[in-house]
């Protein structure tokens, strides 16, 4: 029997990236719970990110693949920032669409919910009431 040449790799590694997804993961717990305005929604996709980069690139085998398997990982990233960029750009446009759609819009106002968090709101006037004489309303 020939020996065999397979690498066995050291344990170490995988126990280190094992304690690093639990530290992530215990921060996203604590993001959760704070209150970050803003900046809450790109911080938790920033730490998914890290998370989902660890396990693709070391219990996945990422970093000993081929290049075939990097061509795949790069278009699945690719294709993943092609559909947020969709998302996003429709929610950030929303305004400006309805907007667009109701023009006899009076103004925006804002609204405190129970989190403390501001709500855009969209006061709309109401629509020209026709007389009973038969008068044509413009």
């Amino acid at each position: 029997m020939a020996a065999s040449s397979k690498h066995v790799p050291s344990p170490l590694p995988y126990f280190l990236v094992f304690a690093g997804l639990l530290v992530l993961t215990g921060t996203t717990v604590w993001v959760a719970s704070a209150d970050l305005g803003r900046w809450h929604t790109t911080i938790a996709l920033a730490i998914a990110v890290c998370k989902g980069a660890l396990i693709v690139l070391f219990f996945m085998h990422g970093l000993e693949s081929s290049k075939l398997t990097w061509l795949v990982i790069m278009g699945s990233i690719l294709w993943l920032a092609i559909m947020l960029g969709g998302t996003f750009s429709d929610y950030l446009t929303r305004r400006q669409d309805e907007q667009i759609r109701n023009p006899t819009a009076a103004n925006w106002g804002t609204r405190k919910t129970g989190r403390g968090a501001s709500v855009q709101l969209l006061n709309t006037l109401s629509p020209p009431r026709c007389g009973r004489g038969g008068s044509a309303c413009g």
